[in-house]
């Protein structure tokens, strides 16, 4: 991943982040992984992982325990259709890497929360205080072409104003995945968007025969 805007840094992020979904594929020894992470780590880079990605966590686990001098600074998925499954999320992922506060929470607010979001709603009320209290630092607002609709009344009523630091979406030569209304309002207020899959996610062909993806 990679942040795409030169007008709009976020600055507190590394130009480029390690994904770490193939931490979790058994197709590589975990010995292969293990370095893999522990590469990407002294580098410097952020790390970007979740809990959908099964072991990915149990590997930086056990880089982490090495040398919690050396723990990277982490984007965490968090989603969840109420605000108490969206704070079990984070506090489960915090404690199987064993850390008390996460850098960024990547919000995945596909459904009801995502309404509450571009509504004002009790979502909102629950995401400062977990940045109040440090546990998390930023958030980062996941938008796909249909989550775009709420994204854009979040982005215009000024509910994510202080609080989303930026929109995160697939960006790369084949993939602009937010609607093009989105798109126009977030270079028109010059808004901060990290992109995710940079270099693609998937063969070309493929990406071409799934509707939506392209």
């Amino acid at each position: 991943m990679s942040i795409p805007s030169a007008k709009a840094p976020l600055e507190f992020l590394s130009r480029y982040i390690y994904g770490t979904t193939r931490l979790d594929h058994d197709d590589n020894p975990l010995e292969t992984r293990l370095a893999m992470a522990r590469t990407a780590r002294d580098t410097g880079a952020w790390f970007h992982s979740s809990d959908q990605y099964d072991h990915a966590l149990d590997v930086l686990r056990t880089i982490f325990d090495e040398d919690r001098s050396k723990v990277p600074q982490l984007i965490f998925k968090a989603g969840g259709d109420t605000s108490a499954s969206f704070q079990l999320k984070i506090d489960d992922q915090l404690n199987r890497v064993g850390l008390s506060h996460l850098s960024v929470a990547q919000l995945c607010f596909g459904g009801p929360l995502g309404e509450e979001l571009a509504a004002g709603g009790p979502i909102v009320e629950t995401l400062h205080p977990l940045r109040a209290s440090g546990k998390v630092g930023h958030y980062l607002l996941q938008v796909f072409p249909w989550t775009s609709s709420a994204s854009l009344r979040a982005l215009e009523s000024g509910h994510r104003d202080g609080l989303v630091s930026g929109m995160i979406f697939y960006l790369n030569p084949l993939q602009r995945f937010v609607s093009n209304p989105l798109w126009d309002a977030l270079h028109a207020k010059n808004f901060p968007v990290v992109g995710m899959r940079t270099v693609c996610g998937a063969p070309v062909h493929a990406l071409r025969e799934q509707p939506g993806a392209a």
